[in-house]
């Protein structure tokens, strides 16, 4: 996998001890496994997003930018309180048993202790399943201690810095700088 700067195409974050040397994982607070009939809208993803108050990158848009698309999807978002989501579509490649699928995430996260967001986990149901038309094939609610704190302040950092990449290259967007993009490592 290469990498762009710190992560514009960054896939994987180090979640595991074999990755990161550390003891440590996060489980999301809310994560949702859906299934689309077709591609989901990714300025439905944004405009929901932006509506809650959620600083919005959308990665895989300056990914295929440049010509090193990865997923169907991948839209992260970011709020004032450190809540982060995501949004990520993996694409599965036929076998002979099956066609070629796209699976959907999304994923909430919050600064550890855990605190559910009730009122915007269940928004984020109701979209996926009334604005997005899609089927939502399994839910898992979780938690974190106060011992995964750093570990969680960590991911937040390398997801922000690829959030301050995208925003420098993403070209559909006014902050687009050609000569801050060009700098960032992976790009040229």
């Amino acid at each position: 996998m290469k990498a762009i700067g710190t992560g514009v195409v960054l896939v994987g974050i180090c979640l595991t001890n074999v990755a990161c040397g550390q003891q440590q994982s996060l489980a999301p607070d809310l994560a949702l496994n859906f299934e689309c009939k077709s591609l989901p809208s990714e300025a439905a993803v944004e405009d929901f997003l932006l509506k809650r108050n959620f600083e919005v990158a959308n990665l895989e848009r300056v990914r295929r930018q440049f010509q090193r698309s990865f997923f169907p999807m991948d839209i992260e978002a970011i709020d004032k309180r450190s809540w982060a989501i995501t949004f990520r579509g993996l694409d599965i490649p036929a076998v002979p048993t099956r066609p070629e699928h796209v699976y959907y995430t999304v994923d909430i996260n919050s600064p550890p202790p855990t605190k559910h967001d009730d009122t915007l986990e269940e928004d984020v149901k109701r979209f996926v399943s009334d604005s997005l038309s899609c089927k939502i094939t399994s839910t898992n609610r979780d938690g974190n201690a106060v011992g995964a704190s750093d570990f969680f302040w960590r991911i937040i950092e390398m997801q922000k810095s690829r959030m301050r990449e995208a925003e420098i290259c993403d070209k559909t967007i006014s902050t687009y700088s050609a000569a801050k993009c060009a700098k960032v490592p992976g790009l040229e």
